[in-house]
């Protein structure tokens, strides 16, 4: 196996398990009938290399089309992953040139962002990203954790 390949799977593990441990072992999970909802997206800047991370067809997920994959160390739930491509706003058409403010405000809208003057602090987003429509439609709110510029204090 390649080793980057290997440190992006370990390091994606690494994070993702205790977010999914936590939501296991969550009262509120206990008590219900059925485990509750959520919803899990990892943004990548710029975007991931799409040969290396991406399964290798389209269609349902399994541990088939994650091998080898930087998404492979997620094969114990590949049955109910969804993965999205294809929201990169308008850096396939160089219309934003994958600026990091347009690419952070637009995340999951694949809707072009409207940045007056070409100023990253205004960007603002012209469509509803993925995670508040379902927290909509859940009844919840979309939790972002993010690193803030510099590493100073987060929001």
């Amino acid at each position: 196996m390649d080793r980057r390949l290997f440190l992006v799977g370990t390091a994606g593990t690494m994070f993702g398990l205790p977010v999914l441990e936590s939501l296991v072992f969550d009262p509120r999970a206990k008590a219900a009938n059925e485990p509750l909802p959520f919803a899990i997206f990892l943004y990548q800047p710029m975007g991931p290399e799409k040969d290396s991370w991406f399964p290798s067809q389209t269609g349902k997920i399994t541990a088939q089309t994650l091998a080898g994959k930087g998404l492979e160390p997620l094969t114990p739930f590949a049955n109910k992953l969804i993965v999205i491509n294809g929201m990169g706003q308008g850096n396939e058409v160089n219309k934003n040139k994958g600026d990091h403010g347009d690419s952070l405000v637009g995340t999951l809208t694949a809707a072009q962002v409207d940045q007056p003057l070409n100023r990253d602090n205004e960007a603002k987003s012209t469509a509803q990203s993925l995670d508040f429509a379902i927290a909509k439609a859940f009844g919840g709110s979309p939790l972002n954790l993010a690193c803030p510029d510099n590493g100073g204090p987060s929001i």
